[in-house]
This record gives structure tokens, sequence and C-alpha cells, in this order.
């Protein structure tokens, strides 16, 4: 019924299941409990695993396809958005890797094989935006939207938020969807193949939210990638979002009256999250 749901912040934002499994896997391998990865982890990776089997459609290609979804907050109601795509990889791959070892039903992996082979590609291209007009949007839009996709340069070698557009062009938000191939779906680092790693720095170059709020990943990112000004990105982070006198850490929200700092009215965790991430990835490089 996705194509029933009224678009809005989060309406088809389907990934995090995908993403809370990985970061059991990640706890199971920092600790190498294995009564949490049967007990625990095995129940939610096929929970997560069935809902990506009914949800993905197949297309006259003969590929299965995630549509309508949407791109993060950031592109709504989007054919095979990147996050949906690296989420049911991700997924599949696990299945496959422990079903025999979780006990899993041989006809639910023969489901999940098929669909892993015939998966839509991770998209490419760049998605170019221009300055919208007011008569361009729909009546009552929110004075902050004031971008629409313009075109899409097919050829680019970049990753793309989603596979195509559907009927929304709008730019809804300030995230980066294409990127989180590299994190948090850990499929693309610095030890990549030169040509997926290559994709992901050209990518990672061409954002178009460089640090804007406090839950841009683009510190982890960096270092992820290990770029060689990834430090930078992570005290541009810090210096943009750590606006608390005792060190909190602002994301969008009310200002607080008569700050001279810049600190909003709530402090936040989120922004704190992601700058702790990249600082800890970066001493030990340890995904």
């Amino acid at each position: 019924r996705m194509e029933e749901v009224k678009s809005g912040y989060n309406a088809r934002s389907l990934a995090q299941a995908a993403e809370l499994v990985q970061l059991m896997f990640d706890y199971v391998a920092y600790t190498g409990d294995t009564a949490y990865l049967k007990g625990t982890v095995a129940p939610w990776l096929k929970e997560a695993t069935l809902f990506y089997l009914s949800y993905l459609k197949k297309g006259s290609d003969g590929l299965w396809h995630a549509t309508p979804s949407d791109a993060l907050e950031m592109w709504w109601k989007v054919k095979d958005p990147l996050t949906d795509l690296c989420a049911a990889r991700y997924l599949f791959w696990k299945t496959l890797a422990h079903g025999a070892e979780f006990g899993y039903e041989p006809a639910f992996l023969e489901a999940v094989r098929d669909r892993a082979e015939h998966l839509a590609p991770i998209p490419q291209g760049l998605w170019k935006r221009r300055k919208v007009t007011k008569d361009e949007l729909p009546p009552g839009s929110p004075s902050y939207y004031t971008e629409i996709l313009d075109s899409i340069d097919r050829a680019s070698p970049t990753y793309a938020p989603a596979g195509d557009v559907l009927e929304d062009r709008i730019v809804h938000n300030q995230e980066h969807p294409e990127l989180y191939i590299v994190y948090p779906m850990a499929m693309i680092d610095g030890t990549s193949p030169k040509a997926d790693w290559e994709r992901a720095v050209n990518t990672f170059r061409a954002r178009k939210h460089p640090n804007s709020a406090g839950w841009s990943q683009c510190p982890v990112q960096a270092v992820r990638l290990r770029l060689p000004d990834a430090m930078d990105e992570v005290l541009d982070h810090a210096r943009r979002h750590q606006k608390y006198p005792y060190g909190g850490w602002n994301s969008p929200a009310s200002a607080l009256k008569g700050s001279s700092t810049g600190a909003t009215d709530t402090p936040y965790f989120d922004a704190m999250g992601v700058n702790l991430t990249a600082l800890q990835e970066a001493l030990l490089q340890s995904h």
C-alpha cells in the first residue's frame, strides 16, 4: 500500500531495520556473543529480510525494484533509492551467509537468493538541481523548498540518491542518501576496489550540503574513505555544531534568546554521535 501513503518526512524511509541489524552484527563481531547472535540477531535479520522480499517489485526488465520509496527525507516517492538497494543487499547477503546456521527454511533462502541475484543495480549519476520558482511548487509548500531536480547526468562517475524520480522533484531536506553506500551501510571504504572508491570519493566531493546539519555524516564518510582531509571534515563539523559552552551539540531547533554562541533551545545527541563515531574510526579504522 505504499502508493497510497501520503508523502512526508519519513513516510517511506524504510532502511532503518537493516541499519539496526548491521549494528547487531557489529556488536557480535566485537564481543563474540554467539548467544545474542542466535537469540536476537537471527529473528531480526529474518523479519527485516521478509519485509524486503514482500516490498520489492519485479519489473519488466526481470529485476527487483524498490518503488515507490523515499531516499531518506531528501527525495520523496522515488524509484530505487540507494538506501533501500543497499539495505536489501546487506540483508540478503547476511541471510544467505547465516541462513543454514540460523535454521531458516530452504524455500525462504531460495527466494532470497533469487532477489539477490536479480536486484536492481546501485543507482549512478549526478542529480543536477536549480532554484525553484514559487509557481512550480504545490500550493501550501513551505518557504524553505527552494530547489528542484533539473536533470540527471547518468554518465557522471558518481553514485545517485535513487534510480529515478516519479512525480515529485522537490528537494525536501539537506541530506546525502547517495553516500549511504559508504556510511552507514558500509559497502565501500578506503580498502574497496579502486573504481568503486573513486566513484564514492567523487560523490563525496560533489555533495551539496557539507556538514550543514548536526546529523550530517560527512565526517564518518570522509574517515571511512580515508581522505587526506578527513580530519578537516571532523573539525569543521565540530565548529559548526558544538555550540553549547559546556560542550553540548546543536541540531536544527529554535535559537536560544540572547545566545552568543548560536546555541539552540535543545541539546542534541545526533551531532555528538556523528562526531564521536568519526573520531573513533579515524583512530581505529575498525569498521
